[in-house]
């Protein structure tokens, strides 16, 4: 493959999304046949704009997140509004949550086991993403809520059915409730982990690290500061306000003598 099968293939922008994937097939290839068949990467150093992935996604704000949760209990079954009500508090993947097991809670200790999600591409039960097995903090409100909802299987979301949940069936779920607040296209992981981790960034102030090791990342938090680094404006505005007003009243200025 040349450079005028690469141009081609850039041409049809549905490809462009391809180009990772591509990349990195390439890269093993030649390293795998070390160079006999394949001795250079076509689609290396194409100088392609790279995705912003969510930098830039505004995840919804606190009441819009109280107002969905609440739209859960009333549009949807007891087990998916704990659903949704525990990936805001936990930040946890939807297909963590899918996976999410009574055993892997532990209500005594203040924690939550991850080492499994459910992977539709594959319908199966699989590592995290990453491979990343970790035990995060099982919050307060999160733990109000797990305690507040039956075990009616060893999953700790079921459907009505008693399975555990899937993309599939909580797609339905979701959109009743997405639209019924008023979130637009917002999709379930913005509104559940994007909005934990801005949150715990903006509002609770918690270090990056720390909300890495919660996500799973091994990055020292560097992609937390990327994701939600920059400070939240209006928040900032108010913090400014709220210290002026809580700040001891000065003294009045003192005026020149006439």
């Amino acid at each position: 493959m040349g450079d005028e099968h690469v141009a081609a293939w850039l041409r049809s922008g549905q490809n462009r999304g391809t180009v990772p994937a591509l990349r990195a097939f390439f890269n093993d290839a030649a390293s795998a046949l070390a160079g006999r068949l394949v001795d250079q990467n076509p689609f290396a150093k194409l100088g392609l704009r790279a995705s912003r992935g969510r930098r830039d996604t505004q995840p919804p704000r606190q009441a819009d997140i109280a107002r969905f949760v609440q739209l859960g209990e009333e549009l949807t079954p007891p087990s998916f509004a704990a659903f949704l009500d525990v990936g805001v508090h936990e930040g946890m993947r939807p297909g963590e949550l899918d996976a999410l097991r009574w055993d892997h809670i532990d209500f005594q200790a203040g924690t939550i086991l991850i080492d499994q999600q459910w992977k539709a591409k594959v319908q199966e039960f699989t590592l995290p993403k990453h491979g990343v097995i970790r035990t995060i903090a099982l919050t307060d409100p999160a733990r109000v809520r797990l305690m507040s909802i039956p075990r009616e299987s060893e999953f700790a979301f079921t459907t009505l059915r008693g399975n555990h949940y899937r993309p599939s069936s909580r797609s339905h779920h979701w959109n009743r409730v997405r639209c019924a607040a008023g979130l637009g296209s917002v999709d379930l992981y913005t509104a559940t982990r994007h909005y934990f981790g801005w949150y715990a960034w903006n509002v609770l102030e918690l270090e990056a690290r720390d909300i890495a090791l919660h996500f799973g990342h091994q990055d020292g938090g560097e992609l937390v500061r990327k994701l939600y680094g920059h400070p939240d404006a209006a928040l900032a505005r108010e913090r400014v306000r709220e210290a002026f007003r809580q700040a001891p009243t000065a003294p009045a200025p003192i005026r020149a003598a006439s």
